[in-house]
């Protein structure tokens, strides 16, 4: 039997400030610049499938980008 409790309440306090505030900004540059930012579709955007990142989140934290490590 699993001890942690499910179907329990969560509280919805509305958007965070801060994301609010950087919403805000964006609109109002957009429109003093006259430019509106278009953020591509994830159907649009081409990934390199082969493309090999430098590290994963384990790597990157216990390794070095030392010389002799590349």
């Amino acid at each position: 039997m699993d001890k942690h409790p499910k179907d329990y309440f969560v509280p919805n306090f509305g958007m965070d400030v801060d994301v609010k505030a950087s919403l805000k900004n964006t609109k109002d540059t957009e429109a003093r610049l006259k430019h509106t930012w278009v953020i591509p579709k994830e159907e649009d955007v081409q990934l390199n499938e082969s493309s090999i990142p430098a590290c994963n989140s384990y790597e990157c934290k216990t390794e070095t980008a030392a010389p002799h490590k590349l």
